[in-house]
């Protein structure tokens, strides 16, 4: 992946340069923007909110300089893709190329009743992650259930035309790699202040979790249930038969991160802000001896966290509306809906709805201020080019030695 300056240090003209407006600017500058305004929307929102650069991680990759380049190396196998990054790193110095540093994934997972024969995707939270990705291939889409809510997304929501055009059918995609660190003591402690305000207990104290995140820690929308089923974590339902005069009635939140994140309705402007995201942790954790949680006494305040990474044919249009104007304004979907307590960066406003929590399934209501427990740690905005391009970088190199 290529960020803005890399063109320019290769001396490709601007022509040949993809021209979204927030590939060029980076996500230092687009990330402080005070407002955000998108195409065909008459209004200005709130900016992203991204903490300032000094805030970023220090020690690590994202306290240096702007990257010019990314390099994703991934496998099943943790020894295979060490063993390419170290020869990535041997070639790296004769070529002049100077690392800056490199961010380890690793993929936890969940054995769990009803579920895949590797396991579910885990975030640090301890929920079920990646169940609801946009699908491209058939062999994915023909495994899925379609009856309430389509998974089925057009390629061109995230495959662009290569601007510099090496031929006809060179294509690349905009990319977006955000390090996201969780305080999971936080989060966990504010999911029990939560069900204690609504006085929630017993096995329903985890629906408080649920309400925010808008599944249970195994998957289960809480939209389709108000306790965990066990089962594959489903798929395929909606939002729909809410009664639009008391909107308060909805089973799952408006601010809930999945709805905020994906209202899932059928309008096609509102699918076309869905991105292609393939994220995976980071840090260590100390699973339980079944090997089918974290400890609950393993709650880090710092250190685990998430790599973010998305392909998309617009960063504007898709990741920056979908921060800004879903997930970051407290009047969506409706007015007073409050800010994503998962992933938003704005604060909710005192003594409105915005901190209005409620569960339909108890009749229970109360006033809790959920603040995001998730701290942007550095990252950039990219372009994956066209093989073909690469290509011919390459040989244009070669020609010149």
């Amino acid at each position: 992946m290529l960020a803005r300056g890399a063109y320019d240090k290769l001396g490709i003209p601007v022509e040949d340069i993809p021209d979204d407006v927030a590939f060029r600017a980076g996500m230092r500058q687009r990330g402080q923007l005070p407002k955000l305004t998108f195409k065909n929307i008459p209004v200005e929102f709130d900016g992203i909110n991204d903490p300032p650069t000094a805030d970023w991680e220090t020690g690590g990759v994202w306290d240096r300089e702007e990257p010019d380049a990314l390099v994703i190396v991934g496998d099943d196998d943790a020894a295979s893709v060490l063993a390419s990054v170290a020869a990535l790193e041997a070639l790296a110095g004769p070529a002049g190329v100077e690392i800056l540093g490199v961010d380890i994934g690793k993929a936890q997972r969940r054995m769990q009743p009803g579920g895949g024969r590797k396991g579910e995707g885990l975030e640090h939270f301890g929920y079920v992650d990646g169940r609801s990705q946009p699908l491209f291939l058939k062999e994915d889409i023909d495994g899925e259930e379609k009856a309430n809510w389509s998974p089925v997304f057009k390629p061109s929501q995230f495959i662009v035309k290569d601007p510099a055009q090496p031929n006809e059918f060179s294509c690349g995609s905009y990319f977006v790699y955000r390090k996201l660190e969780q305080n999971v003591l936080k989060f966990k402690l504010q999911e029990e202040e939560l069900a204690a305000a609504l006085g929630l207990t017993g096995d329903n104290e985890e629906r408080a979790g649920a309400l925010v995140v808008g599944r249970f820690e195994n998957g289960t929308p809480v939209i389709v249930s108000g306790s965990e089923i066990a089962a594959a974590p489903p798929n395929d339902f909606n939002y729909s038969g809410v009664d639009e005069d008391n909107p308060d009635k909805t089973h799952c939140p408006f601010k809930s991160h999945i709805r905020k994140t994906n209202p899932r309705g059928q309008d096609e402007g509102e699918r076309s802000r869905i991105m292609a995201r393939r994220g995976i942790t980071y840090g260590e954790r100390a699973y339980r001896p079944e090997g089918a949680d974290f400890r609950e006494t393993d709650r880090p305040t710092g250190g685990v966290g998430l790599l973010f990474m998305a392909y998309m044919s617009d960063i504007s249009e898709q990741f920056e509306f979908t921060q800004a104007a879903w997930a970051g304004n407290v009047n969506f979907e409706n007015d007073e809906t409050g800010i994503d307590g998962v992933i938003g960066q704005r604060d909710n406003r005192p003594g409105t709805r915005d901190v209005k929590w409620k569960d339909a399934y108890a009749g229970l209501e109360a006033d809790f201020d959920f603040k995001t427990s998730v701290r942007l740690m550095g990252g950039e905005y990219f372009f994956a080019p066209s093989i073909s391009f690469l290509q011919n970088l390459a040989a244009a190199a070669h020609a010149m030695a």
